[in-house]
This record gives structure tokens, sequence and C-alpha cells, in this order.
């Protein structure tokens, strides 16, 4: 493979064959990778889900994704050590909370929930995020790369990878705030109506989708199983959490699949350019490279087309070997009972959605 000339190539993707550590498959990626889609969507990942989780002071570090045998396996890291879990609980809830980092994370935790902040997260998607995108990407797609010089092509290609990692930070900001606010409203469900969680998810849906009807008579039924005074929080529970729900299907599809869909399309148009040289095969081989030796190629004039068979004959094999759902021993639990209960709810709302917060394939 081409040696990348980014400084950010310590982030790309490498699948060793035994990772250290507990990695588990991401169900969100139910099939293999092409190295230019794990190249343009892993390294993404992993730098938003640390800054979104360091921003909402979560308890979760960062979500892990990493290619494994040409799938997408995840590791969650916790934030902190957990080696005081062992002590004496009164001892250990003490050393826990009295370790300066932990504290300030805790205290930012708990600021997170009481100052609503995955609510100003949805409502700032909706009124500035999700515009300023739209706006760019509509740009982006009126933009005909065919005619312009291989330099304006490289350069709009290096416009697009950084409009890409900025939609998908505040698309993982709207995601992981997103889960927070649902987990919160299936808590609230579970614990108020002893919904489970087929019935929460029928609530919205119903609730989605309008008034009259049995939609009306769901939701009553529901607000009437509650006492007087507990109506209105379900109200603006609900609200908050068919909010979240908009806001997960939008983020997804502008923030994360559609600037993929936009590099494969300039991806395309670089394998044109190579195939032109006769260094590459065909234009959709692009697909076994990462954007940057793409670039890397077109821009040195490099014959690629033993890589890119290399590269296919990879890919081929991952989609026929068994897929293993989990490599190295299972994560150790973080230690819940130890978080005061609002901290310890969003965290659990965090886990409940792993598959929400590690991305996914929306688009072929």
């Amino acid at each position: 493979m081409i040696d990348s000339q980014d400084d950010d190539a310590k982030y790309l993707p490498v699948p060793p064959a035994h990772p250290p550590g507990p990695w588990q498959r991401a169900g969100s990626y139910p099939a293999p990778l092409t190295p230019f889609d794990a190249a343009w969507l892993l390294p993404a990942h992993n730098r938003a889900s640390k800054a979104t989780f360091t921003d909402l002071s979560a308890m979760l570090d960062h979500i892990e994704l990493r290619l494994i045998s040409g799938y997408v396996y995840r590791q969650v890291v916790y934030f902190g050590s957990q080696r005081e879990s062992a002590a004496p609980k009164m001892l250990s809830r003490a050393l826990f909370r009295l370790r300066p980092a932990m504290a300030a994370r805790l205290a930012g935790a708990l600021r997170t929930t009481e100052q609503h902040f995955p609510e100003a997260i949805v409502d700032r998607w909706e009124s500035e995020w999700k515009p300023r995108l739209t706006s760019v990407l509509d740009a982006a797609g009126e933009s005909d790369t065919s005619a312009i010089s291989d330099a304006d092509l490289d350069a709009h290609a290096d416009r697009l990878v950084r409009m890409s990692l900025d939609a998908y930070s505040s698309g993982m900001q709207v995601l992981a705030a997103s889960a927070i606010l649902l987990g919160r409203f299936e808590r609230s469900c579970r614990v108020s109506l002893a919904y489970d969680g087929d019935k929460v998810k029928a609530l919205l849906t119903v609730a989605n989708s309008g008034t009259g009807g049995d939609q009306s008579y769901i939701v009553a039924a529901a607000r009437a199983a509650l006492p007087d005074t507990a109506r209105s929080g379900f109200d603006e529970q609900l609200n908050s959490a068919i909010g979240a729900r908009d806001a997960i299907e939008d983020a997804r599809s502008l923030a994360l699949n559609a600037p993929l869909i936009a590099g494969r399309q300039i991806a395309r148009e670089f394998g044109r350019r190579l195939v032109g040289r006769q260094l590459l095969a065909e234009p959709g081989d692009a697909c076994f490279f990462s954007m940057e030796e793409l670039r890397v190629s077109l821009r040195a004039g490099l014959n690629v087309m033993s890589q890119a068979f290399s590269q296919r004959a990879v890919y081929a094999v991952a989609g026929e070997r068994p897929v293993v759902p989990i490599f190295g021993e299972r994560p150790t639990p973080p230690p819940l009972d130890l978080y005061p209960n609002e901290v310890r709810r969003m965290t659990e709302a965090l886990l409940d959605h792993l598959d929400l917060l590690s991305g996914g394939m929306d688009c072929t």
C-alpha cells in the first residue's frame, strides 16, 4: 500500500489478526467495509466519539471502531480506571469520587443533565447545524469535477474531507444527545408504566405519526395510567424523545452518510483519471484505496493496479469468512453503583444505544 502523507495517518484503521483487548462486532455495519469506506468513516468516528463524550462529560471516554478481518468491531473505553471497584464499597466510593479527574468528570456529567445539554444539542442541530450542512452538501453536489484540473480536484477532495470531519463531529453529538433523551424516556416508561422496550418503541412510533384514532388512544392510555402530577413530565419527555428520533434520522443521513456518498463520487473521479492514464484497471477500483492514497497516486502518477487487485481479493475473502462476534475477554462493566443517580442513568442510556453511537451504513 502507498504510504499516506497525511499527519492523521496514525488514525487509519489497521486490522491486526488478534488485536489486544475486547472487541465486539458492531452490528450497525452488517457487511465488510471497503478500504475507502473504512478510512473515511472509522477515523472520523473515533475522533468524534471522544470529543463528544468529553463535551458531555460522559463516563465513557470513547467508542473505538476498528476494522478486523474486513468487519467493523468496537471497543467501549470508560473514563478513568475501575481498579477501586474491588475495594470495600464504602472505601471504594470515597476513593472513586475523591480523584480530581473523576470528581471533575462527575460534576460535569451532572451539569449535562441539570442544564439540559442534550436538549440544547438537538435544538442546535435543527436551527444551525442541519441548515448549514444541507447548504454545503447542496453546493458540493452541484460541482462538476469531471472538467476541472487535477490540482483543483485535489483541492476539492481536501475540502470535502475536512467538511466530512466537521459533519461527523456534529452528527455524533446529535446521536449521543438523542441516546440520552431516548434512554431517559425509556426508563421512565419502564418504571412508571411497566412498559418493555417494544412497547416504548410502539408508543414513540404512534405518537410521532400524528393524532387521531389509535394514535390518540395509545398516548392517552399511557397518560391515564400516570398520576396527575406526573403527566406534564411525561409529555415533556415524550416530546423530547420524538425530537430525538427525528434528529437521529436526519443526522445519520446528512452528517454521516451524505458526506460518504459525496466522497465516493470524488474517489470515482480519481479512479477515472487513473484509468485514463493506465494506472488503474477500473474506476470502481478506487474503493480499494483511501482518499489520501488516491490523491497521492494521481499526483505522483503511481501505477496501483497490483494494489487494487490484492485489496479486491482481501475484500472478497472477508465476505466469505465466518464472523466472530467478539475478540478477547468481555469488557469489565463500569461501576455504575458509584455514580450519582443522574450520571448512572445517562451512562446506562449511552450503553443501551451502542449500535446507534457506532455510526452505521445507511447508504449503498
